[in-house]
């Protein structure tokens, strides 16, 4: 009887935890404000998770299909209990349009996005 009552109390306090642990948070969106500029200028990104970051915090990994053309950070952590980060995308002077790839990736998914950089 006491092994039974000890599996008991363990196994309700693990489900009374549940509430309390972070669960992955998939990708929502990525946003580029705006999406279509003049090289020089500057964007604003913003990646959204579905949930709250985890209470260390969540790295999203970032990349551009011309960084020469649009320049970002490789990475940028959404802080603990937050569900949105923002970034920005410093573009570069083009001699004629360039549609930029800029993508977002974190917990096994991507978001992309697509900046129009004018001359």
């Amino acid at each position: 009887m006491r092994q039974r009552i000890a599996k008991f109390i363990t196994l309700t306090v693990l489900l009374l935890g549940v509430p309390r642990i972070a669960l992955a948070q998939n990708l929502a969106s990525l946003w580029l404000t705006p999406t279509s500029i003049y090289g020089g200028q500057i964007s604003t990104g913003q990646v959204t998770l579905t949930g709250p970051a985890p209470p260390g915090g969540l790295a999203v990994q970032l990349s551009s299909s011309n960084p020469a053309v649009a320049a970002i950070p490789a990475s940028v952590i959404m802080k603990g209990g937050e569900a949105r980060v923002q970034f920005t995308v410093v573009t570069a002077q083009v001699k004629q349009a360039a549609a930029v790839m800029i993508t977002a990736g974190a917990g096994g998914g991507s978001k992309p996005a697509v900046l129009v950089v004018n001359p």
